[in-house]
């Protein structure tokens, strides 16, 4: 297929992160509402926010031109040793969403925000409802990784009942469902989606699956097959993020390509989309924008797909828009 015209390939980043690691005297949780002990390290400086990423997603090349993003929550990742205990949790999660409004507002770009609760939490619907006051509001991520845990779970929450409830009130307040988890629990979570057909469940970061996932035979055949389980319910999308988690040189292997290739082929190109996980991705300075991009460009084009310039351009920015329902 032709190659797309360099001048109009527009990027809504569909899953970055911004945060103030500074820590009020007397409190765990930062300015931000973020865990320092857990998300510090990733950038050198304390603050991470809208002036820092609007300086790390501005493209050095009229290939691309940045419009907007959408910010996904960093809360679930935080205070993992909190026992069971949600007072501190719950009050993070409200924290991020006014300090990211905040944020967002100071720019002219087209935002959203993806904010996060406990959904087993008996105050989920209380925290809900406060975070749906956040303007462009529109989904929930609470990531649920489960062997190999991504730190806080001490359990699979496909499991937990008072989960599957919290879940079940995503509708009620009209938001969208970040699903980040393991391969192995793509089963449970194709049933879950199956289950509540009005809310939209992306998947993030390709699925979280590893090298040694797609090249041991039997892992690789649970990580396709969950793919088509997810990809046979109409209300879920694939967002295609964080790949040099299975290989930090993605872009020189054919592992990765092929793989990307194969998830778009299952889920069709108008239900995918692309995004930089910034900063975590970029956290050392191996993967700035143009180089990212490229590498997803490259995805996007390649004969394998047969996609037209348009399906290639809708996968930069017009899928994800869809997906986050961005006016």
């Amino acid at each position: 297929m032709a190659d797309i015209d360099i001048d109009a390939i527009e990027v809504f980043d569909a899953h970055f992160h911004i945060w103030d690691m500074t820590t009020e005297e007397g409190t765990v949780i930062s300015k931000s509402g973020h865990d320092a002990a857990i998300l510090t390290g990733v950038k050198p400086d304390a603050l991470y926010g809208m002036k820092e990423y609007e300086a790390d997603v501005d493209f050095k090349t009229a290939k691309f031109k940045f419009v907007g993003g959408a910010f996904v929550e960093a809360a679930s990742v935080c205070f993992p040793d909190l026992d069971g205990s949600h007072e501190t949790i719950s009050k993070s999660c409200v924290v991020e969403s006014k300090w990211v409004h905040d944020q967002l507002s100071k720019s002219s770009k087209s935002y959203v925000y993806v904010g996060s609760v406990a959904l087993e939490s008996p105050d989920a619907a209380n925290v809900l409802k406060q975070l749906k006051e956040t303007p462009n509001m529109k989904g929930i991520r609470q990531i649920t990784n489960f062997e190999p845990n991504w730190p806080r779970n001490k359990t699979n929450l496909f499991d937990n009942e008072a989960w599957q409830k919290g879940y079940a009130l995503l509708k009620e307040y009209d938001l969208s469902f970040d699903l980040q988890c393991n391969p192995h629990q793509f089963k449970a979570a194709a049933e879950l989606a199956k289950k509540h057909p009005d809310t939209t469940v992306i998947l993030g970061h390709l699925g979280c699956v590893t090298k040694d996932e797609l090249t041991d035979t039997a892992k690789a055949k649970v990580f396709f097959d969950g793919l088509k389980l997810l990809a046979a319910n109409p209300n879920v999308v694939l967002k295609i993020s964080m790949l040099g988690y299975i290989d930090p040189k993605w872009d020189e292997s054919e592992l990765v390509k092929e793989t990307v290739i194969k998830a778009i082929t299952i889920f069709g190109a108008d239900r995918c989309f692309f995004a930089s996980n910034s900063p975590v991705d970029n956290k050392d300075g191996d993967w700035p924008v143009d180089k990212l991009y490229s590498g997803f460009h490259d995805i996007a084009k390649d004969k394998a797909l047969g996609l037209t310039e348009q399906q290639q351009a809708d996968m930069f920015c017009a899928n994800a828009k869809k997906a986050y329902r961005v006016e």
